[in-house]
């Protein structure tokens, strides 16, 4: 049961604040000044951060900017204080009914019901540093309010989106910073000055940061999809890696077969007119390798797994093309990924390392990593995992043909079979700005921390290559 004052009686002390004669109430009275504080201070902190970003990506505001998006960016930093202290504490718990009370604020005040607020905000619409400094000003507003009139203010709901956290969407009172009729809230937020409310500070401006970049980045930069590696003049249609192939009649067949619920199974009445799985290449005397064509004509063969490697990979359901094969023994990180033992993950390293794509055998402007913003990726996904997960090298999930979910039809000709091909497609991805331009290296050593294969590029980097890439909303061109 919501918590309910003993008495909304108070005195006023020599310093001018309001001492109440229920103690829960002095309590939540200081946890709304510490909020109060701390709004000024994401304030303050945005201000240099957006404008830091607006610099780096040549644009002030989004692309659909509106009140109700500044409001979604600026809740998405608020939520983030749900997170901060260590779960199951009292700082933590009053937190999380902070961070939902705020956010649920920011929706209220940009609303276009809220016409006064809204106008504010939406005038300051041609810089998203101007609205998130509007939308802090109305927050403070709005706990001024709750500080000045409390019980006027205990309980009105306000309506918290979850826009970072989902379990935080719902209504949200002010009488929920007391806690309940059982067990009333007795802790305070950490105050400033105090190490937890340094710590809480600097995670929320390290918010501010990422998710200005996240708001502002797809405004003028787009992601520039490149052709891989050239044919080896044999063919390989999925444009990656092979694990196996299906003869399958026509296309017509190809079309029902993989339109079926319990496919790759071949059902009875379509086992006429598909054959396989075949894992062999069909490459004579290389069907088991798989043969990258580089420039000038040079090759490298990337062979199956066998002999002992191949029965020693068997109880993880290793295959011949996803088993522990190629240059290296195996070895595992302590996390159980893959760090060396297969062809396909040798061919990857290949590929960063520059082995096909070397300077003075296609231009820079086609040659895949010369510049910073390249990302390899290849997609795996179990069929008992719920997601795909993007470069994925756990021993479970890469080890075995399960995981491959990339397929490829060849209809070769008219006069014969076609070729449904099973594997792993690798996708090249740039960063490019609004003419064409790829993104410098001083752009990419601020946005990226990584090369999107767990390694780390920049310990300054806002994000991840791959979050970046398939999170903030880039287009494709």
């Amino acid at each position: 049961m919501a918590y309910e004052p003993k008495s909304w009686k108070f005195s006023v002390s020599e310093s001018g604040d309001k001492v109440y004669e229920d103690h829960i109430l002095n309590v939540v009275q200081e946890n709304l000044k510490t909020l109060y504080q701390l709004i000024d201070d994401v304030n303050t902190d945005a201000k240099i951060n957006i404008l830091f970003v607006q610099n780096n990506v040549n644009t002030k505001t989004t692309k659909d900017s509106t009140a109700q998006t500044a409001g979604m960016f600026l809740s998405k930093i608020i939520e983030g204080l749900g997170v901060v202290f260590t779960a199951g504490t009292p700082a933590a718990i009053i937190a999380t009914i902070s961070c939902k009370i705020i956010s649920g604020i920011i929706t209220k005040v940009c609303e276009p019901s809220s016409e006064d607020t809204y106008n504010k905000i939406q005038s300051k619409a041609n810089d998203l540093k101007d609205m998130a400094d509007e939308i802090c000003e109305q927050v403070q507003l709005v706990i001024t309010a709750c500080i000045e009139d409390m019980k006027g203010q205990w309980n009105i709901e306000y309506d918290c989106q979850g826009a970072k956290l989902p379990g935080l969407k719902g209504k949200a009172k002010l009488a929920d910073l007391a806690g309940t009729s059982e067990n009333p809230f007795t802790d305070f937020l950490p105050k400033k000055p105090s190490t937890d409310y340094v710590h809480a500070r600097k995670a929320l401006s390290t918010d501010t940061t990422y998710e200005s970049a996240k708001a502002l980045l797809p405004v003028k930069w787009k992601i520039k999809s490149q052709k891989g590696f050239p044919s080896d003049g044999i063919g390989d249609p999925l444009g990656g890696w092979n694990v196996e192939y299906y003869k399958v009649y026509s296309r017509s067949t190809w079309e029902n077969w993989k339109s079926r619920a319990d496919f790759p199974k071949i059902d009875d009445n379509l086992k006429s007119d598909v054959e396989g799985p075949r894992e062999e290449i069909e490459k004579g005397n290389y069907s088991d390798k798989q043969r990258f064509l580089g420039f000038g004509g040079y090759c490298y063969d990337y062979p199956w797994s066998d002999g002992q490697r191949y029965e020693d990979g068997k109880h993880m359901g290793g295959s011949r093309w996803m088993g522990y094969s190629g240059r290296s023994e195996k070895e595992l990180s302590e996390k159980d990924d893959i760090i060396k033992g297969t062809s396909f993950l040798d061919l990857i390293q290949d590929i960063l390392d520059g082995k096909y794509f070397g300077p003075g055998y296609w231009s820079v402007e086609d040659g895949l990593p010369n510049h910073p913003s390249y990302l390899l990726w290849y997609r795996t996904k179990r069929p008992y995992e719920g997601i795909e997960i993007i470069n994925d090298k756990r021993e479970w999930t890469l080890i075995g043909n399960d995981s491959c979910i990339d397929w490829e039809y060849d209809s070769n000709s008219w006069f014969t079979w076609g070729r449904a091909y099973r594997g792993i497609k690798l996708h090249h991805y740039y960063l490019v700005d609004e003419n064409g331009g790829h993104a410098s290296q001083e752009i990419c050593d601020w946005l990226f921390k990584d090369n999107g294969h767990g390694k780390t590029t920049s310990e300054k980097g806002i994000a991840g290559k791959i979050d970046v890439y398939h999170n903030w909303g880039l287009s494709i061109i």
